[in-house]
C-alpha cells in the first residue's frame, strides 16, 4: 500500500509495543490472482529506473513509490513501461504541489455536516468502500477536496491479498432538498473528478454505486458519458432505494450480510426525509403543497418531536439500528437546544 513517513511509523511502532499488536501482511502483487510474473517484472524494472534516475527526491516520493502504485501505473498504461513511467512522474510533480497526504478538509472543522464521506469497511474481495451522501452535505465542499482525501485513506487501508481497488457507493439524495442538484452540474466539476480519478489514482475505483441519481443528474451524464474512455464509463452502477429487495441480493452478494446490512440502513435514512421539530408556520406551506405531491413522494415525509424522546428511540432504532438511532438521537437532541 502507501509507506508511513519515519515519525508516523515511530508512532505506530510505539503503538503496537504497548498494547501488544502484530502488524498485518504486508500487500504484495504476487498475492493477486491475476498478477502475472512478467508484471512483477515490470514493477522491479519501474522501480529501478526510478531509483537511478533520480526521480524520488524526498520522503513522501519514497513512500508512494509500493508495489501497488507502480502496479497500479503500468495497468493504467496497458504495461507500456514508458508511457506509465510518465504518467507516475506527473503524479509525483502533483502530489509534491497538493501535498495528498497532510490534507485536511477545512468546511468540516467548520460545520461537521459540509460533507459526508467516510471508508465504511471492506467487501467480499477485501476491496475499501466509501460511502457518502449528498444528502447530509447541507454545505458543498470542493469535491475533489473530499475525493484525494478519501483516496488517500484507502490506500492506507488495503490489505495483505486485497484487489487493492475501492468500491464507491454514492448516495445522490434523489429529491432531497440537500441531494444532487443544478448547483452540482457543472461539467468542470465532472473532469476534475475524473482527472483525479484516472491521473492521479489509475485503478483504484472500481465501482461508484450511484444511489438514486435524480433526473437532472442525467443531463450531465449526457455530456459527459461519451467522452469517458470505455473502461471508466463501465464503472458507473445505478440504483433506486426504492428496489429493497433487489439491492439486498445485490449488496449482499458484494458486501456480505453484515456491511450489506449497514450500507442498506444509511441509504434507506438518506432517501427519507424526517422533518424534526417542524414549526407551525411550516404547516401553512404544506397544506398547500402536499395536494400537489405525486403519492408516492407525498408519503416520505415523516414529522417527529425531538421532545417525544421515548417514541424516537424506538421508531430509529426499528428504523436505522441501534448504533446509527443513539448517533442520530444524540444529534437531534443537540440540536433542539
Amino acid at each position: 500500500t502507501a509507506q508511513l513517513l519515519p515519525a508516523q511509523a515511530e508512532a505506530l511502532a510505539e503503538h503496537r509495543r504497548v498494547w501488544g499488536l502484530e502488524a498485518k501482511g504486508a500487500w504484495a502483487p504476487a498475492q493477486l490472482a491475476d498478477s502475472t510474473e512478467e508484471e512483477r517484472r515490470m514493477v522491479e524494472a519501474m522501480r529501478e529506473r526510478l531509483v537511478s534516475g533520480g526521480s524520488l527526491t524526498c520522503p513522501e516520493d519514497e513512500a508512494y513509490c509500493t508495489d501497488l502504485q507502480l502496479l497500479r501505473y503500468l495497468r493504467a498504461r496497458d504495461h507500456h513501461m514508458d508511457k506509465a513511467l510518465h504518467m507516475y512522474l506527473h503524479s509525483l510533480q502533483w502530489r509534491r504541489g497538493a501535498r495528498p497526504w497532510a490534507l485536511s478538509n477545512p468546511a468540516t472543522a467548520a460545520n461537521k455536516l459540509s460533507s459526508d464521506a467516510r471508508i465504511v469497511g471492506w467487501d467480499l474481495q477485501g476491496r475499501v468502500v466509501v460511502y457518502s451522501s449528498f444528502a447530509k452535505s447541507a454545505d458543498r465542499t470542493p469535491e475533489h477536496i473530499n475525493i484525494v482525501f478519501l483516496m488517500e485513506k484507502a490506500n492506507l487501508c488495503v490489505n495483505a491479498g486485497s484487489p487493492g481497488s475501492v468500491v464507491w457507493v454514492n448516495h445522490f439524495g434523489g429529491r432531497h432538498k440537500s441531494g444532487f442538484g443544478w448547483r452540482d452540474c457543472s461539467p468542470a466539476f465532472a473532469w476534475t473528478a475524473i482527472d483525479i480519478f484516472s491521473n492521479h489514482y489509475p485503478e483504484c475505483l472500481a465501482t461508484m454505486i450511484i444511489v438514486d441519481p435524480p433526473s437532472v443528474f442525467f443531463g450531465l451524464w449526457k455530456v459527459v458519458h461519451p467522452l469517458l474512455p470505455e473502461k471508466t464509463a463501465r464503472k458507473g452502477d445505478f440504483i433506486h432505494s426504492s428496489d429493497e429487495e433487489q439491492n439486498a441480493v445485490k449488496f449482499g452478494a458484494v458486501f456480505g450480510p453484515q456491511l450489506a446490512a449497514y450500507l442498506l440502513q444509511l441509504i434507506k435514512a438518506d432517501a427519507k426525509m424526517i422533518i424534526v421539530d417542524p414549526p407551525s408556520v411550516f404547516f401553512g406551506l404544506w397544506k398547500v403543497v402536499h395536494p400537489l405531491l405525486p403519492e408516492k413522494t407525498a408519503r416520505k415525509g415523516d414529522f417527529i418531536h425531538s421532545s417525544d424522546e421515548e417514541q424516537n428511540a424506538v421508531k430509529f432504532g426499528a428504523v436505522f439500528g441501534p448504533q446509527l438511532a443513539a448517533y442520530l438521537l444524540q444529534l437531534i437532541k443537540a440540536d433542539a437546544k
